[in-house]
Order: structure tokens, then C-alpha cells, then sequence
């Protein structure tokens, strides 16, 4: 029996996900005619002496919804040895975001000496690369350090520090941005245990990015616990010469800054809670989900707006629903896209949409996910865009 591959295709980039050829997902963004294009693939779990370029593919179904605009594929294989782990994915693609959420059902414990997550190879005519992690006091960092590729081959990033986000420019200008999900603690797993390292590692290897993911690595063997793993990241992108963003905008619109939210629903730094909304919590984004229903009964053919936006790193574990948990670090920037994608499912039902915009002052602004919930996933109606 033959197994679907999958394929999505868009004026500007194409993705593919091939799971007899032992490609979970490879993502091509267009150049012109005389650039180089962007190529990204993913390589897969490694878990002890087991890799997912063993596996067997089970399924690979695709959703489309709001018309073009948005997809969902899922895939599932096994690999058949051992106590045969299954590796599961989700992708959810909306505008110039795509979400990962990928699951390994290990049943039954496997002795190893390494344990590492989607490890990515991206090629392209690469100028420029950032590195943006947390500062002391568990935010994120407040600026963008550029570093130039060199031009041979040499370790970029080696650390068992997570870092929230890698941000790669090419010689075109056009940027590639790959983040962590909301759940830092998951990635952060090594801290817990004794006498095993995490390890984040980005080199240049014949021109090309290779982000490397070690949830668990050691010198000597280990147990690596009988459980559903599950792992969420994200990808983004933004073509250089893109005019489809817009600086003035008609239509309802409110900032996060005056957005009235109970306690329960705000960052928890230590044991201090801010006067920041962290939207992985439910009463911060109900808040939000309650305006834009305000909205629905009047909007027709409107920009809705959310301004002032900042993701937060947030350590309080209530809002996992895991409040007698020791502290767990989360990161709602992936809730902000979640949100994102659910108000323009709904607003569609009136042919409006729903951007969102980062505080002027801040550095969200430069990277290709904030571009990406600024733009308008159609046309609006030019009148919206006037003055």
C-alpha cells in the first residue's frame, strides 16, 4: 500500500511531507529569479539507538480550512523496533506561520545515551544570524545581536542554555525565524535530571544551518522514561519585498496595555505578579476572545486590531492547570498565534480580519512572526487602508 505524500504550494513556497522517503517535512521559500531559495528540512527524532529514518509510515492526511488560507497535515509512523515508538505530528499553517507539534509514544523505557527532537538542516545564501534567549530575569532579551555567517564551516551556538528564537536573514534579505513553543519547562528537561545535559547546537556546515536538539544527552547510557512525549516549535518567515503589511488600519482596535485581566491571568516573575497579561493563561485570553465576539455582530469588511503586543515568559504553573507543580516556565508567544488564527476563522464569517501589532518600542517587530500577524490574510477593501 502506498502512503499519501503531501504537498502544499503557495505563489511564494512550497512544503512537502513525504513519509516513505523518510521526510516528515521540507519547506522550500521561492527566490527570484536570480536568488537563491530557502530550503529547510526536517531530520527527524533520534531516541537511544533508535531514528525516525527507520520508520515505517503509517498516515499523512491533509486539512484545508478558511478557503486557501490555512491547511493542517497530520502524520503519524513507527519505528519497528524495539517497543516500535510511534512519532506523531501536527502542522498548522496560517498566513507565514507554521506550527509544529510533534509526539513520541515511547512504550516502554529505552536505554541510551542520547534523546534529540526535530533536528533542522536549512540551506540558503545566508548573511546574518541572530540568537534570542532569556535574560536574567527570565524575559526576553530586550535586543537582536546580529552575527555574520562566516564563510567556512564553525560552531555557531553550543549550549544546554534554551534560547526562544534563532532568526536567519539571506544575502536577499528575506528572514527565516524558528522558536520554541510554549512549553520551556518540556525543552528544559535536562535541568532536572542528574548527570544529564541538554544541548542546543547551530553550525555552519557547507554553507548550510544545521540546528541541532538534544532534550537528553550523556557520556554513559541512561533510562529514557516510558511516556507520551509531546514538544511544540514554530516557524516563520518573511520574503524581503513584501508590501502586503500595513502601517494604517480602519476598524475597531484596542491595546493589550488597557486590557483589564484579573490576576490569575498575569505573569508571574518569582513570585512577583506583574502587571503583564500572559495569554497562555484562559482569563487573559478570554479577554480577548470576548472583544473580538463584541465585534462580530458589526464587523463587515473590517481590520480589527490588537496593538501593543509583547510575549512574555511566565513562570506561573496555574496556568497549566498544574498548580502544584514547582515552578514552570511557559512562553505565550505561540498562544498569540493561536489566538491570531482563531479570530480570523471567526471574523471570515464577515469577511473581516484580525492583525496584530507589536509594541513600537520593543524588538518584536523585526521578526517574520509579527510580520506575519500584521498582515491581512486577503485584500482588504482599499478604503481600510486610507487615511
Amino acid at each position: 500500500m502506498k502512503y499519501r505524500k503531501i504537498e502544499i504550494e503557495n505563489s511564494s513556497w512550497s512544503a512537502k511531507h513525504d513519509l516513505e522517503r523518510q521526510v516528515p517535512f521540507s519547506f522550500t521559500l521561492n527566490g527570484d529569479e536570480d536568488d537563491k531559495s530557502i530550503n529547510i528540512t526536517l531530520k527527524g527524532i533520534s531516541v537511544a539507538s533508535f531514528d525516525e529514518s527507520m520508520a515505517i509510515p503509517i498516515k499523512a492526511v491533509r486539512h484545508d480550512f478558511m478557503e486557501e488560507d490555512g491547511y493542517r497535515v497530520e502524520t503519524a509512523s513507527v519505528i519497528p523496533f524495539g517497543s516500535e515508538p510511534a512519532v506523531l505530528r501536527k502542522f498548522e499553517y496560517f498566513g507565514n506561520i507554521i506550527k509544529i507539534t510533534t509526539d513520541l509514544r515511547l512504550k516502554a523505557p529505552a536505554m541510551g545515551k542520547l534523546f534529540s527532537l526535530d533536528e533542522l538542516l536549512l540551506t540558503g545564501n545566508w548573511k546574518k544570524y541572530a540568537v534570542i534567549g532569556m535574560s536574567s530575569k527570565f524575559q526576553i532579551d530586550k535586543k537582536i545581536k546580529w552575527n555574520k555567517i562566516p564563510e567556512s564551516d564553525k560552531v555557531l551556538y553550543d549550549s544546554n542554555d534554551l534560547f526562544e528564537i534563532l532568526l536567519l536573514e539571506d544575502e536577499n534579505g528575506s528572514r527565516i525565524e524558528v522558536g520554541t513553543g510554549f512549553d520551556l519547562w518540556r525543552w528544559n528537561i535536562a535541568q532536572n535530571l542528574d548527570n544529564i545535559d541538554g544541548q542546543l547546537k547551530i553550525e555552519l556546515i557547507d554553507g548550510a544551518i544545521s540546528l541541532k536538539r538534544h532534550l537528553m544527552t550523556s557520556d554513559s547510557e541512561f533510562e529514557i522514561p516510558k511516556r507520551d512525549w509531546r514538544f511544540n516549535w514554530y516557524m516563520a518567515w518573511d520574503c524581503s519585498g513584501d508590501d502586503s503589511l500595513i502601517d494604517t488600519v480602519k476598524g475597531a482596535s484596542i491595546s493589550v496595555k488597557k486590557l483589564e485581566c484579573p490576576d490569575a491571568g498575569m505573569v508571574k516573575e518569582g513570585d512577583v505578579i506583574t502587571n503583564m497579561p500572559c495569554f497562555h493563561s484562559k482569563a487573559a485570553r478570554n479577554r480577548l476572545k470576548k472583544w473580538v465576539r463584541s465585534q462580530l455582530g458589526t464587523a463587515k469588511e473590517e481590520l480589527l486590531v490588537i496593538k501593543d503586543m509583547i510575549p512574555h515568559i511566565c513562570g506561573n504553573q496555574a496556568h497549566l492547570d498544574r498548580a502544584k507543580c514547582e515552578k514552570l516556565l511557559h512562553w505565550d508567544l505561540a498562544d498569540i498565534m493561536d489566538f491570531w488564527f482563531w479570530g480570523n476563522r471567526q471574523l471570515r464569517k464577515k469577511d473581516s480580519f484580525l492583525s496584530i501589532f507589536p509594541e513600537k518600542s520593543g524588538i518584536f517587530g523585526e521578526f517574520p512572526s509579527f510580520k506575519a500577524m500584521k498582515r491581512v490574510v486577503k485584500k482588504v477593501p482599499s478604503p481600510l487602508l486610507e487615511e
